[in-house]
């Protein structure tokens, strides 16, 4: 396995990021739209922004939001966004950017760490059960149709 780097995200990432969401939410999202919310985002100290690099090449991104919940009584840390290039998975870069992750959450002294997955993403729910995640919900959504 070639070395992997990672870092803090930066505005230059944007480009590269907006592709992996779009892969990942097998969707086409605004670009202006996204990069505005990406550029507010980097600014904010409670949204981690990490991506990895093999040959400073960026292969991984993953996002993670910091917020005081009442119903944990605590700061609660919660991964919004994971994706590995196709090429680099099942590579063990995975689980080196969770490691990472989690350090850093350590580090903050924050208690636990969540995030929800699509359910139809069989191999990642393996992922992070073999990490040591336990399912312990399920995330119900209710969409509001467009008014025209």
């Amino acid at each position: 396995m070639t070395k992997l780097k990672i870092r803090e995200a930066k505005i230059d990432d944007f480009d590269i990021i907006f592709r992996f969401i779009n892969q990942l939410k097998e969707s086409e999202f605004d670009k202006a739209t996204q990069h505005q919310i990406f550029s507010e985002n980097l600014k904010q100290q409670n949204i981690l922004y990490f991506v990895a690099e093999v040959e400073d090449q960026v292969i991984g991104f993953v996002s993670c939001h910091i917020q005081s919940l009442l119903h944990h009584a605590s700061k609660i840390a919660e991964i919004q966004e994971f994706f590995i290039a196709e090429d680099f998975r099942r590579k063990g870069y995975g689980k080196i950017i969770l490691d990472h992750l989690i350090s850093v959450i350590k580090a903050l002294k924050i208690p636990q760490i969540e995030l929800s997955t699509n359910i139809k993403r069989t191999n990642t729910h393996k992922f992070y059960e073999n990490y040591g995640f336990k399912v312990t919900s399920y995330k119900f959504v209710y969409r509001f149709k467009a008014e025209n």
